[in-house]
């Protein structure tokens, strides 16, 4: 994935979830395309990371009783993004959101 590519990513991630304040970026010393962008919803108490470590990654953190509305507003920027979710995990590595989740096809949420 080119660097201009993974930028045209974040951008649409942040601009689907405005408005957003920047938190910090970690850029690898090591690796060109490794890269992590932190950032915090404004309007909501989530703080996100979209990382390029391992392709690509969104990490977010949002208080339990978000969790409707951050699956709905999530899961709708990663299809504007134009990119398809593998696996959605707690920080335990449990599986959450499964029954909207397909290999096959972009996230579409609850539509």
């Amino acid at each position: 994935m080119s660097a201009g590519t993974r930028l045209s990513l974040r951008v649409c991630l942040r601009d689907s979830l405005a408005p957003t304040e920047d938190r910090g970026t970690y850029q690898s010393p090591y690796e060109d395309d490794v890269r992590q962008d932190h950032f915090a919803v404004s309007d909501l108490d989530w703080r996100l990371t979209y990382e390029t470590a391992y392709g690509h990654q969104i990490r977010a953190a949002f208080p339990a009783e978000d969790g409707a509305v951050a699956r709905l507003r999530i899961l709708a920027a990663v299809e504007l993004m134009g990119c398809r979710v593998l696996s959605v995990r707690t920080n335990e590595g449990v599986p959450m959101w499964e029954d909207s989740l397909s290999p096959d096809s972009v996230i579409s949420g609850d539509k």
